[in-house]
């Protein structure tokens, strides 16, 4: 569903992530930046406060996700399942300018994405 407005990623954007292994998820994304537009967004594990948040959340479908993308802080993504978070992470990817994929310096990019909610889950019980 589309929201109003976008997010922008800059160098002072934070990822609070409940874990290591979340954690390294965001940073295979984050390093994208670091080639693409000069600057890492940070990453803070076993945080609450950051500019997007990864959460656990019990009462999601396995195999589901849902993202929720605002203008403003706290752009929160919520799975059920852990290994999840990497599929939520690359909705996001894919929303991003083109030129987060070229690897190298871009200028005169706006690194945002629109705001949105997404809900991901499978049609059927399992996923093939």
């Amino acid at each position: 569903m589309p929201g109003t407005g976008h997010f922008r990623f800059t160098a002072k954007t934070v990822f609070a992530v409940e874990n290591g292994e979340q954690a390294e998820t965001v940073q295979q994304f984050a390093d994208l930046f670091t080639h693409a537009a000069g600057f890492t967004p940070r990453i803070k594990t076993g945080s609450k406060s950051g500019d997007v948040r990864l959460l656990t959340d019990a009462a999601l479908k396995p195999e589901s996700y849902r993202l929720e993308i605002t203008s403003k802080k706290n752009k929160c993504i919520c799975v059920r399942c852990r290994r999840f978070f990497f599929y939520a992470m690359q909705s996001i990817r894919q929303l991003s300018p083109a030129a987060i994929e070229e690897g190298q310096m871009t200028k005169d990019v706006a690194w945002t994405v629109p705001a949105l909610a997404i809900t991901d889950s499978p049609r059927f019980d399992y996923r093939d």
